[in-house]
């Protein structure tokens, strides 16, 4: 049952979400089922979790999977997983997409808040 929920679980986060729709197709392929119950058994080996995955992490696991399990082409990977991603419209670029998108960051810069700003200029 335990595995069955997983399953369930990574599903919702993959399939449902509608943040993979280019790339779930070539992971499920011609065996749905059977390719989708070993990505969600590769996931938990390697996370040990079910929630609390952040969607950067996310698509890097993905990545990994097309590359390492399902011996997908590294360029198919890569445009697919960059169509999904600018679909989310997230900040910043997971560090294997960085050479898909010119002067990319891996990460976003982040922005002082007011009062980080205010505490900044009175030099506390």
């Amino acid at each position: 049952m335990q595995k069955m929920s997983r399953f369930a679980r990574y599903w919702d986060m993959i399939g449902n979400s509608g943040r993979f729709s280019t790339t779930l197709p070539i992971l499920l392929a011609d065996k749905p089922f059977h390719n989708f119950w070993q990505l969600s058994r590769w996931l938990f080996e390697n996370t040990q979790q079910t929630h609390k995955i952040a969607l950067n992490r996310l698509f890097d696991y993905v990545y990994q999977v097309l590359l390492e399990r399902k011996d997908v082409d590294l360029n198919q990977a890569k445009q697919a997983l960059f169509i999904d991603y600018k679909a989310c419209k997230m900040k910043g670029v997971p560090e294997f997409l960085r050479d898909q998108i010119p002067n990319a960051e891996s990460r976003p810069k982040r922005r002082k808040g007011n009062l980080q700003r205010r505490q900044s200029q009175h030099g506390s």
